[in-house]
């Protein structure tokens, strides 16, 4: 429990453990929690899921601890610029100080940006355009404050956004598998390619 909020938990059968959940309920560890679930399983016999979740939480620490090391600090730390740095999203800036994306997606296949401890929305607060593909898959994004373009594929699937505010053009096909948005949402953003639901 952190906060009042369950963090982790252990599902037993017997003196087994069946499995481990975070909130997110994604058969993954969350690695922040890594040490403490170690902790709590110690003593006890583990399936074979369960040692596998293990495994891909201690992956992800150590991929985690890997850009960690390369930014010379926290993850929690970084500036938004040094985040989509570290992360492969090269950015430029405009003339207001916004900021123009080469792409846009979570930091990795494995995590979110939440995962991590980033707010999203934060992150994603002063972006003006992206210029690739927007891949907003699961994204804990509720609007867009200055997005206004782009340039290829949207994926809004499985993702918080409900409120595009100044989005304009979509330059190739929408995905909104699972989102909360729906087509009548786009009905003033131009739209070049089509849009799946």
């Amino acid at each position: 429990m952190e906060n009042g909020k369950p963090k982790l938990g252990i599902r037993f059968n017997d003196d087994e453990i069946q499995e481990i959940q975070g909130e997110k309920n994604n058969n993954q560890i969350p690695f922040k929690y890594l040490d403490i679930a170690k902790e709590h399983t110690k003593n006890n016999n583990l399936n074979k899921k369960t040692i596998n979740e293990f495994k891909n939480s201690e992956n992800i620490k150590l991929k985690i601890e890997e850009y960690e090391y390369r930014l010379g600090k926290s993850i929690e730390g970084a500036t938004t610029e040094e985040l989509f740095n570290i992360f492969g999203m090269l950015y430029k800036k405009d003339d207001d100080g916004l900021l123009i994306l080469k792409h846009y997606s979570q930091p990795d296949v494995n995590f979110t940006w939440s995962d991590i401890g980033i707010d999203e929305n934060n992150l994603f607060k002063n972006v003006k355009e992206v210029k690739g593909n927007a891949d907003f898959k699961n994204s804990q994004i509720r609007s867009f404050e200055k997005l206004q373009k782009i340039g290829k594929n949207a994926d809004f699937s499985y993702s918080k956004i409900t409120n595009l505010a100044n989005l304009q053009i979509v330059g190739e096909d929408v995905y909104l598998e699972g989102s909360n948005l729906k087509a009548k949402d786009f009905i003033d953003v131009k739209v070049n390619g089509k849009i799946f639901v």
